[in-house]
């Protein structure tokens, strides 16, 4: 069986710091592929909480 994992990309002032984040088998996932010629850190960060937030659906995350 193989371990379901993701990188988080943290990109700031210092460079790129990237974290691999380890899921549990029971989730389901979702690929989503933004293309951007040129991008402010402020604009992905205003997409990745749009799509996060329209993405929060049960089966994608674990809640309560």
């Amino acid at each position: 069986m193989s371990t379901r994992s993701f990188l988080l990309l943290d990109v700031g002032g210092n460079g790129v710091r990237v974290s691999d984040v380890r899921l549990g088998v029971s989730r389901r996932l979702a690929r989503v592929r933004i293309r951007y010629e040129e991008a402010k850190p402020s604009v992905v960060k205003g997409d990745v909480s749009y799509i996060a937030s329209n993405m929060d659906q049960r089966g994608f995350v674990d809640h309560p």
